[in-house]
């Protein structure tokens, strides 16, 4: 098999002109990189609200990832505590760093 590096040199193209097409290649590839990612986010809708203490809770219920319920002192962190729990509950097996879908939240911000 050639690959796109030798296939330039094969057809006697000048050192420029291979690494200008190296580079429009690695950047093609990063942004479907970046686009297969997206694609297969799994969307899981939240419900996040401030009590009456001044912490704020976020909630997520399906029938994949079950009930969660998540509190913190801050909005964002009660966020990231969310996608993380849900992260790992999709995650085929934490331990061994192989990770299924990754998980994007979809928030709903209620008024108490």
């Amino acid at each position: 098999m050639v690959t796109n590096g030798e296939w330039l040199t094969r057809r006697s193209l000048s050192a420029a002109s291979v690494v200008r097409h190296r580079r429009s290649w690695e950047a093609r590839d990063k942004m479907v990189s970046v686009a297969w990612r997206e694609a297969r986010a799994m969307k899981a809708s939240c419900n996040l609200m401030r009590r009456h203490d001044g912490t704020w809770s976020i909630r997520h219920a399906s029938a994949s990832l079950g009930n969660v319920e998540v509190t913190a002192s801050s909005k964002e962190e009660a966020v990231a505590k969310m996608r993380d729990e849900l992260q790992y509950r999709i995650e085929l097996c934490p331990c061994s760093g192989v990770s299924g879908d990754t998980v994007a939240l979809e928030i709903h911000e209620e008024r108490v």
